[in-house]
């Protein structure tokens, strides 16, 4: 009879505004979940760093236990909740749990998944039971980080990494001295808010460490950086249909969308649907 496993899920730096968000998930045999108890875990926010470090590093000596990380970057969270077609955080949320599943499920028989919900956790359960329904277990609950080991070891190496990549960020951005006193990346943190004052540009804002799609930083962004107008409501191109034949007896056709655009950016005029789309108006300098 094949090996039965399970696999508890959950994430840090959901409500940072700066950085990433960490999903992580732990696997081990459906006989040894209770024994994780024995090594401290717990909720990652009740346990201090140090702590969070040494049951992590006792976890991963362990050949039964087995975890998996997805990052989501600031940029890709930004990219998705600002564009046209926009996905919420818990869409976002939903969409790495749904990943680190199905990669589980390649090399081991799950049947037994444990979630920390986002939003509501019936529907949540719903959306998991149709992406998985031959798991024959599914547990989505509130706190679930604190009632169940698996969740609770998957919250320690999300906040391990987590906090670890912030401390050692890369930043993009070259040629500019950026400050590093951003501490844990919450907004309810004056460091952060210093930071922001301290490191925002009037053109481009912040660099791509912050989530561009949070309230925090669209009201600082209208109050202290340029007015841009990146949408325009869409103005509807009419070309007239008609039947008239050319002298050749070939009816006449109309522009096509890249003559269009093209006359349009030769005239100034970028109120094509090719633009509108992509949320390009025309401006100038001064109006910046």
């Amino acid at each position: 009879m094949e090996k039965k496993f399970c696999i508890g899920i959950d994430e840090a730096g959901r409500g940072c505004v700066l950085g990433s968000m960490i999903y992580s998930s732990c696997v081990c045999p459906k006989n040894k979940k209770k024994s994780l108890k024995k090594y401290g875990v717990d909720d990652s926010k009740k346990l201090t760093r140090k702590k969070r470090n040494e049951i992590f590093n006792t976890l991963k000596t362990k050949k039964y236990v087995e975890f998996g990380i997805k990052v989501i970057s600031s940029e890709e969270i930004s990219m998705k909740m600002l564009r046209n077609e926009p996905e919420n955080l818990n869409l976002i949320s939903h969409k790495a749990a749904i990943n680190l599943i199905k990669f589980a499920t390649k090399k081991f028989n799950i049947a037994e998944v444990y979630v920390d919900t986002v939003g509501p956790a019936k529907k949540y359960k719903q959306l998991l039971k149709k992406n998985f329904p031959k798991i024959p277990k599914i547990v989505v609950e509130e706190k679930a980080d604190s009632k169940y080991p698996l969740v609770s070891a998957a919250s320690i190496c999300a906040k391990v990494h987590r906090d670890d990549m912030l401390e050692n960020w890369i930043f993009k951005e070259i040629n500019i001295n950026i400050d590093r006193a951003f501490g844990l990346g919450y907004t309810s943190e004056s460091a952060v808010t210093n930071w922001m004052k301290k490191n925002s540009d009037f053109v481009f804002g912040f660099p791509t460490i912050i989530r561009f799609s949070w309230k925090t930083t669209i009201l600082f962004m209208q109050k202290n950086c340029a007015k841009i107008n990146l949408k325009k409501k869409q103005e509807k191109i009419k070309i007239k249909k008609t039947n008239k034949k050319s002298i050749r007896g070939k009816r006449k056709r109309s522009p096509n969308s890249s003559q269009l655009s093209q006359n349009s950016i030769e005239k100034g005029n970028l109120n094509t649907t090719f633009f509108i789309k992509r949320g390009i108006s025309s401006t100038k300098i001064n109006d910046l």
